[in-house]
C-alpha cells in the first residue's frame, strides 16, 4: 500500500501501520484543527495540487486488491475481506442490470443512510452512484 485516505477523525488510528511500509496518508474531512501524530497531507490539497512524484500504477484487476472490507463474520470476530478491482466493477454492473428498468442515468438521487464501509452501501450507494452519475446524499448520523 502506497497511499491511504482517511477521515481526519480516524487519522491517528493509522499508527498500527508498519514504519517500513508506511503509505503516504491523505486526510479528508471538515475539521483541520485535529492534531495528528503521523506525517500526512490534506486531501483537499491533493485535489488542487497533485504530487509530481507519483508513478503510474500497473495492476491486474482480477488479482490486485482494491479495498479491504471489515465484516463481523460468522464467529463474531471482525475480519478483513480483500476485494479486487474486478469484483467491485462486477458488483456494480450486476446491480445496474437488476435496477436497469427503474433508473435514469444522470437523473438519480441516492440517499446513503448507512456507513459506506458496509459492502452493500459501498456497492449500491457509492460505486453505483458514481457509475450512474447520480447525486449522493450522505446522512452522516443515523
Amino acid at each position: 500500500m502506497k497511499y491511504l485516505v482517511v477521515r481526519n477523525e480516524s487519522a491517528n488510528k493509522t499508527g498500527v501501520l508498519s514504519a517500513t511500509s508506511r503509505p503516504r496518508i491523505y486526510v479528508g474531512g471538515d475539521n483541520k484543527e485535529i492534531k495528528l501524530t503521523l506525517p500526512f497531507e490534506y486531501l483537499d490539497d491533493l485535489i488542487h495540487t497533485p504530487p509530481k512524484d507519483v508513478e503510474e500504477a500497473t495492476i491486474n484487476p482480477k488479482v490486485d486488491m482494491a479495498v479491504i472490507l471489515y465484516i463481523g463474520g460468522t464467529s463474531g470476530q471482525r475480519m478483513g475481506v480483500e476485494l479486487p478491482h474486478f469484483n467491485l466493477v462486477a458488483n456494480v454492473i450486476q446491480s445496474q442490470s437488476v435496477l436497469q428498468s427503474r433508473i435514469q442515468f444522470g437523473e438519480e438521487v441516492i440517499i446513503t443512510a448507512s456507513p459506506l464501509y458496509h459492502v452493500y452501501m459501498m456497492t449500491i450507494t457509492m460505486n453505483l452512484a458514481v457509475m450512474l452519475g447520480a447525486a449522493n446524499v450522505i446522512v452522516p448520523v443515523f
